[in-house]
């Protein structure tokens, strides 16, 4: 509507009000996740509920997955749960470089939290 323009795409044509209420939750989740340095298991919680709305919303954006997982990372650091640093470090890695590829900062260091064994 503000755009100055009819958007036609799949998501504004099917008009789905549930969707609309997933994408909005997306967002305030996104908000919300910011203010969990204190309840890292919440803000967990969190990020895994955003990629599975992303996925349920067929969202493709690796640059929006990368922050999730990076927020992930980080909060699984503050936890301390080796496991959990790792796979949020290996979700982070994959989706920083598809989206920014092999060569980019973060992808090289996301890789290297990877590697790591504790």
């Amino acid at each position: 509507e503000g755009f100055r323009f009819d958007c036609r795409c799949p998501v504004c044509v099917a008009a789905d009000p549930k969707s609309d209420q997933r994408r909005e939750l997306l967002t305030k989740l996104g908000e919300d996740i910011l203010t969990c340095r204190d309840s890292p298991e919440k803000g967990l919680r969190m990020a895994e509920q955003m990629l599975e709305l992303m996925q349920e919303e067929k969202i493709s954006a690796p640059r929006t997955a990368a922050q999730i997982c990076n927020d992930g990372f980080e909060l699984a650091l503050l936890m301390g749960d080796t496991s959990d640093v790792q796979h949020w470090a290996h979700m982070s890695y994959e989706a920083h470089r598809l989206g920014w590829g092999q060569a980019h900062e973060m992808t090289r260091r996301m890789r290297h939290y990877t590697d790591r064994k504790s």
